[in-house]
């Protein structure tokens, strides 16, 4: 990316280079790829496939969610998947987050949770409910019941 091989420096150079646009998109997915097993580095890579725009990304968020990737890959691609669903519908995305609610990891468990929160949508209600009755971390089942009741307050009775 430069003279400068920091990480952080890379992080923000292709978060800065994601903003011009779907352009940069093949180009951000290549460098992502090379450097998609340093844990400093990836998680802005995949904010800056993002920030292109592209509807492509929603794979590499999903992909980058999954059990087995590095935990700082996996935290950024939750926090991304929020983002871009504030933005946009996608029920592939939505059913990433309800499905890391069982989740082998407590904090991608309980990152889900904070997302489904944040996000505000009642469909993950029945999840979050179920997470609360089955999950055997009180900190996790007091989140989930916290959440439903946050998104049921939030949602307007019919």
């Amino acid at each position: 990316m430069g003279g400068d091989e920091s990480y952080a420096c890379a992080s923000a150079a292709a978060i800065g280079f994601g903003k011009s646009g779907a352009r940069a998109y093949d180009s951000i997915l290549r460098l992502y790829r090379e450097r998609e097993a340093v844990a400093q580095v990836a998680p802005g890579f995949l904010q800056a496939l993002v920030e292109t725009g592209e509807a492509r990304a929603w794979a590499e968020l999903i992909r980058a969610s999954v059990y087995g990737k590095h935990p700082w890959l996996r935290r950024r691609a939750v926090e991304q998947l929020v983002r871009k669903l504030k933005d946009q519908q996608d029920e592939e995305g939505f059913k990433t987050l309800l499905s890391l609610l069982e989740d082998k990891s407590f904090h991608m468990r309980r990152a889900a949770i904070g997302s489904l929160e944040d996000l505000g949508d009642p469909r993950a209600v029945e999840a979050l409910e179920k997470r609360a009755a089955t999950e055997p971390d009180a900190r996790i089942r007091g989140a989930a019941a916290a959440a439903v009741l946050k998104l049921r307050k939030s949602t307007p009775s019919k």
